[in-house]
């Protein structure tokens, strides 16, 4: 049996100048611990950019953000839970936020604000190293500040 489970979560990144850093979250489990971003599920009635939203708040404190329209991006894995196969998806919406100071949840053991060479290096997963360099990408294109500039 295969239970599908879906969640929404945010590419959280602030800019210093030219530079651009990424908060990264350092998740622990059942003695295992992994990088990964903000994310969580919806409660009922929440729209996936309501639910994005208010777990970026719980998980990190962070109330300012900027939501960039033109990114979204789906991450799909697989994991046991027992003995249930669990299908996964993550929605990923990439987020601006000016704020640098984190107030952590209680889920998460640490956060870090990383320059993109050093996020990339140290976000665990294969399918969370895939959306951020597409996040990224999207940022260098420059597509972001043009969408803001016909606004």
């Amino acid at each position: 049996c295969v239970i599908n489970d879906a969640s929404y979560g945010a590419i959280v990144y602030r800019k210093e100048g030219t530079k651009m850093y990424y908060l990264l979250l350092l998740y622990s489990r059942n003695g295992k611990e992994w990088r990964d971003y903000p994310k969580g599920h919806a409660e009922a009635g929440e729209t996936p950019l309501d639910a994005m939203t208010a777990e970026v708040r719980e998980e990190t404190g962070i109330t300012e953000i900027e939501v960039i329209d033109e990114f979204q991006e789906k991450e799909h894995f697989f994991y046991r839970e027992g003995k249930e196969l669990v299908s996964k998806t993550v929605t990923f919406f990439l987020v601006k936020t000016s704020q640098q100071d984190i107030r952590l949840s209680h889920e998460h053991k640490d956060s870090t604000w990383l320059p993109y060479d050093d996020a990339l290096e140290k976000v665990t997963f294969k399918t969370a190293k895939a959306v951020l360099q597409k996040a990224h990408t999207f940022l260098m294109s420059g597509k972001a500040e043009q969408q803001k500039k016909l606004m």
